[in-house]
């Protein structure tokens, strides 16, 4: 592994570190807007990362945190972007297509 390889990856492992320290502050305090969005940008880590599988994860549980029918349109596309992007089994996308 080279230096810059290993910096990136430290880097990397901090944001989501702190991406998950948030989350974990929203459900303390229960504030749904920021459980929703804690989740979100935690699937957008995974997806920029190429873990579609943990995006799609991440997206589905922003799903129960959808005050508006916008934000659950907005979560739905991003879902079935992170199963496509990771060439998707049927039965994930048949659990977005069903909500």
């Amino acid at each position: 592994m080279t230096p810059a390889h290993s910096q990136t990856n430290q880097a990397s492992q901090r944001l989501r570190e702190k991406l998950e320290d948030d989350l974990s502050a929203a459900k303390t305090n229960s504030i749904r807007e920021s459980m929703r969005r804690g989740q979100m940008d935690l699937g957008d880590f995974h997806y920029r990362r190429g873990a579609f599988l943990d995006a799609s994860k991440c997206y589905m549980r922003a799903r129960d945190y959808c005050n508006t029918p916008k934000q659950v349109s907005r979560v739905g596309v991003k879902g079935w972007a992170s199963r496509i992007g990771g060439a998707g089994d049927g039965v994930q996308m048949s659990m977005w297509h069903a909500c």
